[in-house]
C-alpha cells in the first residue's frame, strides 16, 4: 500500500481531477445516484449514529415517517422523466433495509430498469436474507466496527457473528457481487485497525474493499456558526457533537495504526482505503477538532448537482442527513423533474456555490471527503 506521502499526493490530485470533472454538473445539474429510505427504523442504537441518539440528525427525516417504502411509490420515482430510461446507482441506505420485507421486489424494480443496486446493512439479518435479495443486488457494504467485543459494544450483542456469517453467505450466494466492508474509526477501535485488517482478511472470502471511515460529525460551533449565517438552512448537532473522544495519545496510536495498515499486504481484500486519507497526526488533529475548520483537499461539496433522497413518506432531499430540515419536495405530489430542478433545489445550490461549495456545517461530511 502508499506510504503517507504518496496519499497526501493522492489526496490533492484527486480534489483536483474531481474538479475538473464535476464543471459539467455545475453548469446543468444531472442525477446520477439515488438514495433510497427502505424503512424509517432501525435493530440497532449505533452510539456514534444519529437513529439511536436523542439527538435530531438524520434522525429529522425518519420521524412520523411510514415504516416501509411503498413499492407504488418506488416504481412512481423510477418511472418519473428525471429517472426513466437511464442508469442510475440506486442505494438503499436508510436506515437497515434489511428490516424491510419488500426489499426483494424493490430491488428487482430497479434491476428490471437497468439500475446498479446497493444496499448499505449492519448485517444482522444477512445471512437470513441475502437469498432473496442476491439477484437484483450489485452490491453490499456491511458495516463492522471492529472485533467482537467492541463492535457488539457499539451496535449490540450478536451482531459481528451475524455480520461475518452474512458476508461468508453472501461470497457463496454470490460469487460476482462486489462486497464492501466499512469500519468507523472511533475511540473504541483506534488501536486495532490492523488487527482488524488481518482478521477480515484471514476469513478467506474476497472482499472488494475495506474502508475505514472517520466519524462524520456536526459540532456545536460548527451548527452555531451556519445557523447564525443561514437562518434558513438549519442544522442541528450529530450525536457525537463535540465528544470525539481523542485524546493527543489516542491520536498518535491512531496514525500508527493507519501507518500499519497501510503497510499489511491483505489476500482476500482486494482494496483497503481511507476515507479521509490522512496521513499524518496533525492532519488527524485538526479533522478530529470540533471547530471543524475546513480540511486541504476537501472543501467542496457537489452531491447537490448529483444526487437525491427520498424517505419513506416521499419527502425529497439531498442526502441523509444533508440539511434535511430543508425538504426539496414530495415525490407523491410532484414529479423528480420538478423537484430537482425546482426553486428550493435551485437556492440551495446558488448559495452554496456561493459559499465557495461548502457551508459551515458541511465540513465533516462524508460528501467533502476524498477516498485513497
Amino acid at each position: 500500500m502508499p506510504d503517507g506521502h504518496k496519499i497526501e499526493g493522492f489526496y490533492k490530485r484527486s480534489r483536483k481531477f474531481l474538479g475538473r470533472t464535476m464543471k459539467h454538473a455545475l453548469l446543468k445539474p444531472e442525477l446520477t445516484d439515488l438514495i433510497l429510505y427502505a424503512n424509517s427504523f432501525c435493530n440497532a442504537s449505533c452510539r456514534f449514529c444519529d437513529v439511536g441518539s436523542s439527538r435530531e440528525g438524520i434522525r429529522r427525516a425518519i420521524k412520523g415517517a411510514p415504516l416501509y417504502l411503498e413499492l407504488e411509490l418506488l416504481e412512481k420515482v423510477l418511472d418519473d422523466g428525471l429517472v426513466n430510461g437511464k442508469r442510475l446507482c440506486v442505494i438503499f441506505l436508510m436506515t437497515e433495509p434489511l428490516l424491510a420485507p419488500g426489499l426483494p421486489r424493490m430491488l428487482e424494480a430497479c434491476k428490471k430498469r437497468g439500475h446498479w443496486t446497493k444496499v448499505t446493512t449492519n448485517g444482522f439479518l444477512l445471512g437470513k436474507r441475502i437469498g432473496e435479495i442476491a439477484e437484483h443486488l450489485d452490491s453490499i457494504q456491511v458495516s463492522i466496527d471492529g472485533l467482537e467485543e467492541t463492535h457488539d459494544s457499539i451496535r449490540g450483542r450478536g451482531f459481528f457473528s451475524a455480520a461475518v456469517d452474512g458476508i461468508r453467505a453472501t461470497r457463496k450466494a454470490a460469487p460476482d457481487m462486489e462486497i464492501q466492508v466499512n469500519c468507523t474509526v472511533t475511540p473504541d477501535n483506534h488501536r486495532s485497525l490492523c488487527e482488524f485488517l488481518r482478521f477480515i482478511d484471514g476469513l478467506g472470502v474476497e472482499i472488494d474493499l475495506l474502508k475505514f471511515q472517520l466519524m462524520d460529525f456536526v459540532s456545536e460551533g460548527m451548527a452555531g456558526r451556519h445557523n447564525s449565517e443561514y437562518p434558513w438552512l438549519t442544522q442541528t448537532v450529530s450525536s457525537i457533537h463535540d465528544n470525539c473522544g481523542f485524546t493527543p495519545e489516542d491520536l498518535a496510536d491512531l496514525h500508527r495504526e493507519i501507518a500499519a495498515v497501510r503497510a499489511f499486504s491483505p489476500r482476500f481484500v482486494k482494496r483497503v482505503a481511507f476515507k479521509p486519507p490522512i496521513a499524518s497526526i496533525e492532519g488527524l488533529r485538526r479533522y478530529f477538532d470540533p471547530n471543524g475548520e475546513p480540511m486541504e483537499g476537501a472543501r467542496r461539496c457537489y452531491a447537490p448537482w448529483t444526487q437525491l433522497a427520498i424517505n419513506t413518506a416521499g419527502d425529497v432531499f439531498w442526502h441523509m442527513r444533508c440539511f434535511n430540515a430543508y425538504a426539496l419536495g414530495n415525490a407523491r405530489r410532484s414529479t423528480l423533474e420538478e423537484i430537482f430542478h425546482g426553486e428550493k433545489a435551485e437556492h440551495f445550490r446558488r448559495e452554496l456555490k456561493a459559499a465557495g461549495f461548502a457551508f459551515p456545517a458541511c465540513t465533516r461530511c462524508c460528501s467533502l471527503m476524498p477516498m485513497d
